[in-house]
């Protein structure tokens, strides 16, 4: 088996090629696999010799079938000999390149290089966490967003006030030209609240169920669709219902109805939560922020394109996945941001870069501190999954699935490579306490204890 190989941009291209002699077992053994899945009158399913196999399904046939035999039997070593000890990423593309009767058999092996990442200064980058608050009103809010959520309907035949509910047909139009999103049956408005344009639920205050209403109002000038800040919008609406509510006290009662005992209690809890999320936002915020700095700082060879090409369609995946979780679908999305697939993949071009550095990065820090998962840990967190979603067939046949084990014990690794850098990198005000303390105790301890003077008594 002759084997050449050659770098291009950040890519290895192997050409092997199985002379007539090594590539002639093969086409016996295609031949054979045909034979046992054609019907051949006269022969038990892989008995027919090769000519009548031959006159059956045609040489070439039988050579395609032969070439994938060969290659599922060569790949390993080829890819061995022909990466002499370099490191690739990713799955090898193969394609054959000779294929012909009484000649050798040639494919060839595309494969990503593992770019050499040099990075030595990935610690103590002192990246300052900014220290978490939730104000008083921030809670008070979301107190309010409850009460909006308990609050009961009374319908009303009298001219619409503050704080009404109103149910109306709308008809928006921008220039005689209706706008998307802007016609609606049975929309619910709450008088007091900005909806779509500021100064709506004023026109509607003193309206009565069954009126017709007609007037102009500006879009903002800074509004976020550029095409209508501060254009007239003419309004056509027709009142179907209105609602007058009554939002419950804010008492202990309220706190009750969400399983609490006291107000106070949900405040407290409500705080909490803001503080998770918060919190999770910051951690967030500084995982970028690290990785900003560390890419800055390392030295990394070059990553092909088809790397980068992968990352990228890998991120549209993610965001397929995440709109159809949400009901919706990338066509739709692409079609309201005005772009085509192209044009979206070309624009994340730069980010599925920071992506492929980012993890390149995070591979190179694993090796140097020699961070990695234990089968314990793999198995807590896999007996976990299988808990969460025993009820999900689908779910449960990619955990038990032979690969996924180890695709796994890759995600556990990167974790815990990122939380070493976060411990190492990111400065509290709770490790900045603590250092401090610590300074000023080892100075007490190394500063000289101060003899005192021995004093002698005489008795008189």
């Amino acid at each position: 088996m002759e084997i050449n190989s050659q770098e291009n941009n950040g890519q290895l291209e192997i050409i092997v090629q199985l002379s007539n002699e090594e590539f002639k077992p093969y086409i016996l053994e295609g031949a054979r696999r045909i034979a046992s899945e054609v019907k051949l009158p006269g022969f038990r399913p892989g008995k027919a010799p090769y000519a009548v196999v031959k006159a059956k399904v045609g040489e070439m046939t039988i050579l395609e079938e032969a070439a994938r035999v060969a290659i599922n039997h060569t790949i390993d070593e080829a890819m061995k000999r022909g990466t002499a000890g370099q490191a690739t990423i990713g799955q090898p593309n193969v394609d054959i390149t000779k294929i012909a009767p009484d000649n050798p058999l040639e494919y060839k092996i595309k494969v990503n290089l593992l770019p050499k990442v040099i990075i030595k200064d990935y610690k103590n980058l002192a990246i300052r966490q900014p220290e978490i608050k939730i104000p008083e009103e921030q809670v008070n809010k979301t107190l309010e967003q409850l009460r909006e959520s308990g609050a009961q309907k009374i319908a009303s035949l009298e001219p619409a006030k503050m704080g009404d509910l109103v149910v109306a047909n709308i008809q928006i139009s921008v220039d005689k030209v209706p706008i998307e999103g802007g016609q609606g049956q049975g929309v619910n408005i709450v008088l007091g609240k900005d909806y779509l344009v500021p100064g709506l639920d004023q026109k509607l205050l003193g309206a009565t169920v069954g009126q017709e209403l007609q007037f102009q109002i500006p879009y903002p000038k800074d509004h976020y669709q550029k095409a209508l800040a501060g254009k007239l919008a003419d309004f056509k609406i027709k009142i179907n219902e209105i609602w007058h509510r009554q939002l419950p006290e804010l008492d202990d009662q309220l706190a009750k109805n969400f399983g609490f005992e006291k107000l106070a209690d949900l405040k407290e809890n409500i705080k909490a939560s803001l503080m998770a999320e918060k919190q999770q936002q910051i951690d967030n915020e500084m995982e970028i922020k690290i990785f900003e700095e560390l890419i800055n700082r390392a030295s990394i060879d070059k990553i092909s394109e088809s790397l980068i090409n992968k990352e990228a369609e890998a991120m549209l995946d993610e965001l397929q996945y995440n709109l159809e979780q949400n009901g919706g679908n990338l066509n739709d999305y692409l079609t309201s941001i005005k772009k085509t697939k192209e044009q979206f993949l070309l624009e994340i071009l730069p980010q599925a870069v920071k992506r492929v550095k980012t993890a390149l990065i995070v591979k190179e820090i694993t090796k140097l501190e020699g961070i990695n998962a234990t089968n314990g840990e793999v198995d807590k967190e896999l007996n976990n999954l299988k808990e969460r979603y025993k009820d999900n067939q689908e779910i449960m046949n990619r955990l038990n699935a032979p690969n996924y084990r180890e695709y796994l014990a890759n995600v556990i690794v990167s974790n815990k490579t990122v939380r070493f850098l976060k411990d190492h990198n990111i400065i509290t005000k709770e490790k900045e306490k603590t250092t401090a303390k610590s300074k000023t105790t080892k100075k007490e301890e190394s500063q000289p204890v101060k003899k005192q003077k021995k004093t002698t008594h005489h008795n008189k």
